[in-house]
């Protein structure tokens, strides 16, 4: 998530620098705009912009698509049509749900994020510099990459794909011959199972968001110290969860 606040930060300033040069009457209306601002903004955009089959379509009421279990809006001339995906009386209550996502896609694209998320997890992202991971990575998960990119369910299982996947970054060419044990979240070897652990572990210190002291009343700035404060809870259940599923 820091990485994606520096991205955001560094898209504000070419924005800008972009306006300035190519529309400088319109610059002086954005003359003094904060990065709170735009983040505040971006987010708003970000919840309600839409890829159509004529371009991109700003419509705060799509939001309501992801409520009614709709399927995906179309275009019927130039009649925006959306079917829901069950039959509402008038009356009826009509909840959001942006689907089973995690507390950082919640805060990238719909600006919020949940204190008890059951799908949330913690992104990481790990150089493999195996051999083997890449033989076995492309065919069996369609990945070609030797950046392994993934996410640990903060309630995960032995069994969950990011330790599945991780067994196998970590795997020797002995271990590859237990590979079906691999693929169904068993444990491959002792030795396989520690250099996992040892791997995750890794991983895990470089999770964590620095809260923002001078925050005053900011709303972007709140959202991103109550989300952070979160984060630190997750990564600490997360470790909680390592010791106790193997006895550590």
């Amino acid at each position: 998530v820091n990485a994606d606040r520096e991205t955001l930060l560094n898209a504000c300033k070419r924005l800008l620098e972009q306006i300035q040069a190519k529309h400088p009457d319109i610059f002086e209306k954005f003359n003094g705009l904060s990065f709170d601002e735009y983040l505040y903004s971006y987010v708003i955009v970000k919840d309600n912009i839409r890829f159509t089959p004529i371009g991109l379509v700003m419509y705060p009421a799509l939001n309501f698509a992801h409520s009614l279990d709709a399927a995906p809006a179309t275009f019927d001339g130039d009649n925006l049509v959306i079917f829901a995906g069950k039959d509402y009386e008038i009356g009826d209550q009509i909840f959001v749900n942006y689907g089973n996502i995690s507390n950082h896609d919640l805060l990238l694209y719909h600006s919020g994020y949940l204190e008890d998320n059951i799908q949330d997890c913690l992104h990481f992202s790990i150089n493999t510099r195996n051999p083997y991971w890449l033989m076995i990575a492309e065919p069996l998960f369609g990945i070609t990459s030797s950046i392994y990119t993934g996410c640990i369910p903060v309630h995960f299982q032995p069994e969950s794909d990011a330790l599945v996947r991780m067994r196998i970054v970590t795997s020797n060419d002995e271990d590859l011959d237990s590979l079906d044990s691999a693929l169904k979240g068993e444990m491959v070897s002792l030795p396989n199972e520690l250099r996992t652990l040892r791997a995750i572990l890794i991983t895990l210190k470089s999770q964590g968001a620095a809260t923002t002291n001078d925050a005053n009343g900011k709303d972007a700035l709140l959202l991103w110290n109550g989300y952070s404060n979160i984060l630190t809870s997750n990564l600490e259940k997360t470790l909680q969860r390592i010791v106790d599923l193997w006895g550590l």
